[in-house]
């Protein structure tokens, strides 16, 4: 796991990013760039779920103002179902919604 290993963003916008591996499991992250965050997670230098599950590609980001916004958002999103983190890369907000319903 690289949690922590990010340096966090002076002034650059930072991203909450969700990868989809090559066995359909996903990841989330943060980066201040998205682009080279990608690359890194295919070559392998990152996260040991990545590098075991690659290639893997990017599907969903949201900005943030801040780091400690974005990794805040990204415990959150760790914390979703699989089913709960495909409907937000779907774009099915009732989905979500209906996803985020306690359990009776």
């Amino acid at each position: 796991e690289s949690r922590g290993m990010t340096p966090p963003p002076g002034a650059e916008p930072c991203f909450v990013y969700i990868l989809k591996c090559a066995d359909g499991s996903y990841y989330v992250g943060c980066t201040t760039n998205l682009i080279e965050r990608e690359r890194a997670h295919n070559a392998g230098f990152t996260s040991e779920h990545t590098a075991r599950h690659r290639p893997v590609r990017l599907v969903h980001s949201e900005p943030h103002d801040s780091w400690s916004a974005a990794r805040k958002r990204e415990a959150q999103l760790e914390r979703w179902s699989h089913a709960k983190k495909q409907a937000l890369v779907e774009g099915d907000l009732d989905g979500i919604h209906r996803l985020a319903k306690r359990r009776g």
